[in-house]
């Protein structure tokens, strides 16, 4: 089982670009949680005054926390977002990680010179990485 639900891309004025859902979840609860994850993103991106974000790092961290899934939200230096919805149990780390390389995808496909700037994302390869990187992330053994 995959320790991450959804990954979603969003432009600068909050308009989907690329939605991605793992496992057996139903959609729409999902996007809702991301929609209302973006407020809370908006606000941590619009309080400059904050000294616990350096300003070289575009991860920000846990955004929202939910009864099953916990939310982490990332910024580029275009204000392009990434939210991740993951089980409660996966750490930090291992988001950080799969939120630059992300990133990294997003970059890639926004570089072919045949796509639209701020169309969604129908690229099969990027699909195809995003799966790759959410089935990657387990979740921790307990202890017994």
């Amino acid at each position: 089982m995959s320790a991450i639900f959804a990954v979603a891309l969003v432009g600068p004025k909050n308009s989907p670009l690329f939605f991605q859902t793992f496992g057996d979840v139903v959609v729409l609860n999902l996007q809702f949680v991301v929609h209302a994850a973006l407020d809370v993103l908006d606000e941590k991106i619009q309080d400059e005054n904050r000294e616990d974000r350096r300003k070289d790092d575009n991860f920000l961290g846990l955004l929202q926390t939910t009864d099953r899934f916990k939310v982490w939200g990332y910024i580029s230096s275009t204000f392009h977002k990434i939210l991740i919805v993951a089980a409660e149990s996966v750490h930090q780390a291992d988001i950080k990680v799969m939120m630059t390389k992300i990133h990294a995808l997003y970059v890639d496909a926004y570089s072919n010179p045949f796509h639209p700037i701020g169309r969604p994302i129908h690229a099969a390869t990027m699909t195809k990485e995003v799966e790759a990187l959410a089935t990657a992330v387990v979740l921790p053994m307990r202890a017994v």
